[in-house]
């Protein structure tokens, strides 16, 4: 493409954005894969261009002398071709490989700059000394090369002050959200850029899809991935956080040193070093006071907690199985996110007082669909993470909007409260007249948005 090499990987991205794929009459099929693209064809008269794509990734260079500079790409966009010959239509960003009477040659492409005006930062040097061999430019142009494309005769051209490109073994920092996880090789893509987590420490689990992360790590030898070395989860995706309370039935050694295994309202839940634990139990606050030294729990002894009616010792990852063995309440508030094998792991635990109400928030299942009931008496049927609800109708409300039989819907973001038993939290019906309580409801917030809060 322009006389620059892009290199097609399995965690490439494509959008197409032509005007045929949405049209009524005379569709065509989206490009979802390199086999939808084309490449120009015929010569002459005959000539047929290509697709008109926008490549967007990242310049890797396998490091070894005269090696060529490559793209690897991230996402190709596909566009229908451009009417119009004014505006940058057409822009090539690379290495300057050599220097030529007319410009500069990008790749395998020459530049021609007689014509255009070029900008070193804020100065706007003559052409003809503008840049140098080994600098990154950015060329622009309204009109159409002449295929096959072998001369860009550009308008604009630009010096780029950024890393100009990766080489095997550079320390580089990702960050942004997951779009597909492979638990079976330890792989996650980053902004179509493959990660391999398979060397993070033992006991390490991967992000889910959707959530914002942190990668540091070095690009790999074949330039297509990157080694993690530290993969820091900013945000939990709002569709992959699971919120429980309720009475803990079991808790138990974990595959890993400083895990554990607790299991509540029917669910397993893996505890970690990274938990926060809280104790709360003996005071008179409610979910989110956070005045009780509650923090990241530790195997060395830092406090992540309170010592309390457990005795002396302090609320840790060490300690997380005997000190909620001795605590008065077995009553907890987990918030957790399913990592990439599908299993629970707990983002926090607190110990609250004992009671009789259970909860659970988070995205409603597709699978089993939810039964919808507008009849006072006979229940609304759905699950969250396997988790079994059933609930009157009457108890059922839409948030700031109050109504029988809401109509919940598979992928909703739901709370639910009311008393757990045999693997089902129901929701009785309300008092006659309907009069609701936070003890016996179920608030429906609709489709999940891009934010980031707690499930309590």
């Amino acid at each position: 493409m322009l006389g620059q090499t892009v290199q097609l990987t399995a965690s490439t991205n494509y959008s197409d954005r032509r005007a045929c794929v949405d049209a009524a009459t005379t569709p065509c099929s989206a490009v979802t894969g390199q086999s939808g693209l084309n490449a120009t064809s015929g010569s002459g008269a005959t000539q047929v261009a290509g697709s008109y794509v926008t490549v967007y990734g990242y310049l890797f260079n396998a490091g070894s002398t005269g090696a060529a500079t490559q793209i690897v790409a991230t996402l190709v966009s596909v566009n229908d071709a451009p009417t119009t010959t004014t505006g940058v239509n057409f822009k090539v960003e690379g290495v300057v490989t050599a220097l030529t009477t007319t410009g500069v040659s990008i790749g395998g492409l020459d530049v021609d700059l007689t014509g255009a005006v070029c900008r070193n930062r804020a100065s706007t040097p003559p052409c003809a000394n503008a840049f140098t061999v080994g600098q990154l430019v950015s060329a622009y142009s309204a009109a159409a090369p002449t295929l096959p494309a072998t001369t860009l005769v550009a308008s604009q051209a630009r010096l780029r002050a950024k890393l100009m490109v990766e080489t095997p073994g550079t320390i580089v920092e990702l960050e942004g959200k997951v779009s597909s996880v492979d638990s079976a090789a330890a792989r996650f893509v980053l902004r179509g850029i493959s990660v391999d987590a398979s060397a993070l420490p033992v006991g390490s689990t991967l992000p889910g899809v959707g959530d914002e992360v942190r990668v540091l790590g070095t690009v790999a030898a074949d330039g297509l991935s990157v080694s993690a070395s530290s993969v820091v989860v900013k945000h939990v995706a709002r569709s992959s956080t699971f919120g429980f309370e309720g009475d803990a039935t079991a808790v138990v050694p974990g595959p890993v040193a400083d895990t554990w295994v607790l299991t509540l309202l029917g669910k397993d839940v893996t505890v970690t070093a990274a938990t926060r634990l809280a104790d709360r139990s003996s005071r008179g606050h409610g979910p989110g006071h956070d005045d009780d030294r509650s923090g990241p729990s530790s195997s060395s002894g830092g406090e992540s907690g309170k010592s309390g009616k457990s005795g002396n010792s302090a609320f840790n990852i060490a300690t997380f199985q005997t000190y909620l063995a001795a605590s008065p309440s077995q009553h907890l508030q987990v918030r957790t996110r399913v990592d990439a094998g599908g299993n629970l792991v707990a983002l926090s635990v607190t110990i609250l007082r004992a009671s009789a109400v259970s909860s659970v928030s988070g995205v409603v299942d597709a699978t089993p669909a939810p039964v919808i009931s507008s009849t006072a008496g006979t229940p609304t049927t759905f699950s969250l993470n396997g988790l079994a609800v059933s609930a009157d109708p009457q108890a059922i409300v839409m948030k700031r909007v109050t109504l029988a039989g809401a109509p919940l819907a598979a992928g909703d973001f739901v709370l639910v409260r009311g008393s757990f038993a045999a693997g089902t939290l129901t929701v009785a019906a309300p008092a006659t007249p309907v009069k609701l309580n936070a003890s016996n409801i179920v608030i429906d917030f609709g489709p999940p948005l891009n934010d980031d809060h707690d499930c309590f």
